[in-house]
């Protein structure tokens, strides 16, 4: 990613936000008509283990305080990582398992700790699975996070920008919906004239934004051609 989520730190940054999973599947399938079988073959320990890991993980995102030093490697910070990359390594088979924690926590009026942690989560699982897997929740939840633009936490507005320029990303298609377009945009812009690190992670998602329009108006014009 071009820019980071200042309240994971560098090494958050340099461990995961930063790091471009490439999808195995098009080399396997290339292996495969070549006759060169991989050396190594994946046991799925983490894909096995899911129904105790990401219960154990999920209430760790919640472990932060307001203030946290950014130097400092913390729960959250290292559950943040771990997540994402396990998003990245099991897909699809993730988002069961975490769908429940971020619709149940994303608009709770309690804990602005677990707002932010469903924020996140929703950020890190929309890299890895199938866009048919996780729009459903993204669906559910979108509009919720759009609204934590508005939170009373700086940490949570944070986190929500960097989660929409995450979906504008990745899911370019429900981010230029037209019912989606008008609020998220509007928040996003709102987000520029906010603390410096909501307004830099609102400027990311505007460009991501941007692009992902650009790029879903090429493909529909090659189609009519």
């Amino acid at each position: 990613l071009q820019w980071k989520q200042p309240r994971w730190s560098a090494q958050l940054s340099s461990l995961a936000l930063h790091t471009h999973v490439v999808n195995p599947i098009p080399f396997l399938v290339q292996a495969e008509e070549m006759h060169r079988l991989p050396s190594r073959t994946s046991r799925h320990y983490i894909k096995g283990s899911l129904g105790h890991l990401i219960p154990l993980l999920l209430p760790k995102l919640a472990q932060q305080e307001e203030f946290d030093n950014e130097d400092d490697w913390t729960p959250s910070k290292a559950a943040g990582v771990c997540l994402m990359l396990i998003s990245s390594c099991v897909g699809d088979d993730l988002v069961k398992h975490v769908t429940g924690f971020i619709a149940s926590n994303i608009s709770n009026a309690q804990d602005w700790r677990l707002r932010d942690a469903a924020a996140f989560t929703l950020g890190a699982v929309v890299e890895g699975p199938s866009p048919s897997s996780v729009e459903p929740v993204v669906k559910q939840t979108l509009f919720q996070l759009i609204n934590l633009m508005k939170d009373e936490m700086v940490n949570v507005r944070d986190t929500a920008a960097w989660s929409l320029g995450r979906i504008s990303q990745i899911l370019q298609e429900m981010a230029i919906d037209p019912k989606v377009l008008e609020p998220l945009l509007q928040a996003l812009v709102e987000g520029l004239d906010m603390e410096p690190r909501v307004a830099t992670n609102s400027c990311w998602a505007l460009s991501s934004l941007g692009e992902a329009a650009y790029e879903v108006a090429e493909v529909r014009d090659d189609e009519e051609e």
